[in-house]
């Protein structure tokens, strides 16, 4: 890429030998940073603190060898560059240094309210980022990364902020996005196209591979995948006003879909669209064989209070949930699988053409639509696997409506990837409706809420030719 500003290009035979003495901190807009791809990873940890336009945006933009091979920026043993190591030296304490890779972070005299913005960082591989993990500080120590969860990619702030064609893994948190008082809130940022994995921390629950809080997030057209073994994290979690996930390829952890209540954020809370989330579009897989498995797959609500399920800050609206292809399979106990998770009687799923298949389980394992509470709307048609339930925990008050409209079965006759053959005479061809019809606030825009597209491999999203069929993908 060509900025309009002014171009870095960095790596073997560039202007700039090794990342760590270009300039991140003084980008400007229309800036480029060229990384090209060498064999040895650039081991070299980034603040970023600029602040980019609409119109030029500052973009780290990573060029592949001819084998499409991605530069890597890894934590392990990484130095500072030199502009951030300075700007650490003279802004002490330095409160975020050890929390990630690449580091978002505002000027020794800027006010918090100087977000870094509109920035793109692409086609890159960040990994590294984890406690056990030393890099070289500000001060020439050798140091660990903190212990609370360090990122491949950590921002306590930012606004427009795309994150795409990255590869995150090998971090105990993988990408980290938050929003704090009034001054300290992300707005719109975008994650898209990516392979996010293998994240987190063996028995700590609080890394996940995916974790923002902020104003409409997005995320379209990823792979997120499981975390390490032994995690217990989400896939995706999400504490934002307004949220759409569509187009993705979503592994289970522990969670595969966590959408929960902001903590402390009130311009987060005071979103028009704080009560909604959008999910469309997906296909879902909890699959036991890969060593985690979930069983409580889609969160919707709220979990800051612990035990108070009527928290005032809890999504109270409805979550849309359409055109999504949910897959249990391979579980091997005599447990109970539930699709949604809400805490109370406040909370909603309107779900409609979707597929639920339960593959490969043990006959015993009863699936069921929700877990505890809220109320689950079946509308137009879904297809579901013979066995389901609506919920099996004694005292539980979940509620199921429309369910003459279920289609059921044993076998939606998928391909082994999930999408959908014109010719295997599948019973969901044919079943499918149009978009929402509707939005539930005028601040959503019900033109970008419909179903246009799909999930393609290597994290990418093509063009759905229609919504006749149920499911994330239209039969070819």
């Amino acid at each position: 890429m060509t900025g309009s500003h002014a171009t870095f290009n960095v790596g073997p035979g560039q202007t700039y030998p090794t990342l760590t003495t270009v300039p991140i901190l003084s980008l400007q807009p229309g800036d480029v940073v060229n990384l090209f791809y060498q064999p040895t990873p650039y081991a070299t940890k980034l603040g970023i603190q600029a602040v980019g336009t609409a119109a030029e945006p500052i973009v780290i933009n990573g060029v592949t060898d001819a084998n499409c091979n991605r530069p890597v920026i890894t934590g392990v043993n990484a130095v500072e560059t030199t502009d951030s190591a300075a700007f650490w030296s003279a802004s002490a304490p330095s409160t975020v240094e050890g929390y990630g890779v690449i580091v978002f972070v505002w000027g020794p005299t800027e006010p918090y309210a100087t977000l870094p913005s509109y920035i793109t960082i692409q086609n890159i591989e960040v990994t590294g980022g984890k406690s056990t993990n030393s890099y070289t500080n500000h001060a020439g120590n050798v140091v660990n990364y903190l212990t609370e969860g360090p990122s491949g990619i950590y921002c306590v702030a930012c606004s427009y902020v795309t994150i795409q064609y990255d590869t995150v893994d090998g971090n105990d948190e993988g990408v980290f996005f938050n929003s704090q008082d009034s001054a300290r809130t992300s707005y719109y940022i975008t994650l898209r196209g990516n392979d996010i994995f293998a994240n987190g921390q063996v028995g700590q629950e609080l890394d996940h591979n995916i974790y923002v809080q902020g104003v409409r997030s997005l995320y379209e057209g990823n792979y997120i995948g499981a975390e390490i073994p032994g995690a217990q994290g989400s896939s995706l979690k999400d504490r934002s006003s307004g949220a759409v996930i569509r187009y993705n390829y979503i592994e289970a952890s522990l969670r595969a879909i966590d959408l929960v209540d902001t903590q402390i954020s009130p311009e987060v809370l005071s979103d028009p669209l704080y009560n909604y989330a959008w999910v469309y579009g997906n296909v879902i897989v909890d699959n036991y064989a890969i060593g985690i498995g979930s069983g409580d797959l889609i969160h919707w609500g709220g979990d800051s209070q612990g035990d108070q399920s009527a928290s005032p800050n809890y999504h109270n609206g409805p979550l849309f949930f359409y055109f999504n292809t949910v897959v249990i399979e391979n579980d091997p106990s005599y447990e109970r699988d539930g699709i949604f998770d809400m805490p109370s009687s406040q909370q909603s799923v309107q779900a409609s053409n979707n597929i639920f298949y339960f593959t490969g389980n043990n006959p015993n394992t009863q699936v069921e639509f929700g877990i505890c509470c809220g109320t689950i709307n079946l509308e137009d048609s879904n297809w579901i696997s013979l066995g389901w339930n609506t919920s099996v925990e004694v005292g539980n008050t979940v509620t199921v409506t429309g369910t003459q409209g279920l289609i059921q079965g044993t076998n939606p006759l998928l391909n082994t990837d999930f999408t959908l053959s014109a010719s295997s005479g599948s019973p969901v061809i044919g079943h499918g409706t149009a978009g929402p019809a509707s939005v539930p606030n005028a601040a959503a825009n019900l033109q970008n809420l419909q179903v246009t597209a799909e999930y393609s491999s290597k994290a990418n999203i093509v063009s759905r030719p229609n919504v006749h069929d149920l499911g994330a993908y239209a039969a070819h």
